[in-house]
């Protein structure tokens, strides 16, 4: 009797060991964070028509959706792009229900108001939809109001950084 136990609990554990996912060291983060400079671009002799870009990370290992955020939360690498984030701005916590994720922020993003507020929320909403694959992000701080709102609410749909330029044709 010993024994079956005994194997029966070493296929257990070894059945468990199957199931742990590997790290890939091949994922590419999607993060967002807004240009530079907003104006005029010499070299293409036209406006800028996105006010954000996407930069591609493949140097973070990804352990879970809070420390990416973490990381994200750091800045970005390329100097074209700039940190949204007041220095000290961090993650408190990070939680999915359904299709919503609920993000609580250090009161450091309340020292932002405005378009800087809104610009730095939908950089991240669009961030952390794409990395949670949800359709809203809910953005709060701990105990501060952002802008005088206690949640500011993106969803898929709702984080546009184009400016499209719609050409008539005359025919």
């Amino acid at each position: 009797m010993k024994r079956i136990f005994c194997m029966l609990l070493f296929i257990s554990m070894i059945l468990c060991l199957w199931g742990c996912q590997q790290k890939d060291p091949n994922v590419v983060l999607h993060f967002y964070y807004p240009r530079q400079n907003f104006g005029y671009d010499e070299m293409q002799g036209r406006f800028f028509q996105q006010s954000a870009q996407e930069e591609l990370r493949n140097d973070i290992v990804y352990q879970s959706s809070k420390k990416v955020i973490d990381e994200y939360l750091l800045g970005p690498l390329d100097p074209a792009l700039s940190n949204p984030f007041p220095t000290g701005t961090q993650l408190v916590s990070l939680r999915v229900e359904g299709a919503v994720l609920h993000m609580t922020l250090t009161d450091h993003l309340a020292e932002l108001t405005g378009v800087p507020l809104i610009m730095a929320c939908a950089c991240l909403a669009k961030t952390a939809i794409i990395l949670t694959n949800t359709a809203q992000v809910q953005i709060r701080c701990a105990s501060a109001s952002l802008d005088g709102e206690k949640v500011i609410v993106m969803g898929q749909g709702s984080v546009i950084f184009d400016d499209p330029i719609i050409i008539e044709q005359n025919q």
